[in-house]
């Protein structure tokens, strides 16, 4: 699928763009990682399912089917400073679609990886306040 978009659509392509796409794979690489290392920490003060993650993993896909307009200012800003999915998405394809011509927008993408920061501090977390279920 991700080919045939790229193929079928009508995007002028520059070097710019292609950058931007690739960054947009490697920043959601990055974020989704977090997100998985977030589910991983929460495992170290917990015996119960974590399904309360799944807004967040799988909820993603579902927020990215509609336009961001339709969520309102206060999802967008939650999803560009706590979890970083306008950064990977939104804005760069602003970007793509050239609605916005700033260069900063190809690199916006790259901004997941602060996300990792946290993500990893709250891993160290768990890891130091572990304690074994006995089996």
């Amino acid at each position: 699928m991700f080919v045939y978009g790229i193929a079928s659509n009508d995007i002028e392509w520059t070097m710019s763009k292609i950058i931007t796409v690739i960054f947009m794979l490697i920043g959601g690489t990055a974020l989704f990682f977090g997100l998985f290392l977030i589910y991983a920490a929460f495992c170290f003060f917990t015996l119960e399912g974590l399904e309360f993650m799944n807004i967040l993993t799988d909820g993603a896909r579902e927020y990215g089917k509609y336009p961001v307009g339709i969520y309102g200012k206060r999802m967008l800003q939650f999803c560009t400073f706590i979890v970083p999915y306008a950064l990977v998405q939104y804005y760069p394809l602003l970007y793509l679609l050239n609605r916005k011509t700033s260069p900063l927008y190809v690199f916006m993408p790259l901004l997941a990886f602060l996300f990792l920061i946290p993500c990893y501090a709250f891993w160290r977390f768990g890891v130091r306040h572990y304690k074994s279920a006995g089996s």
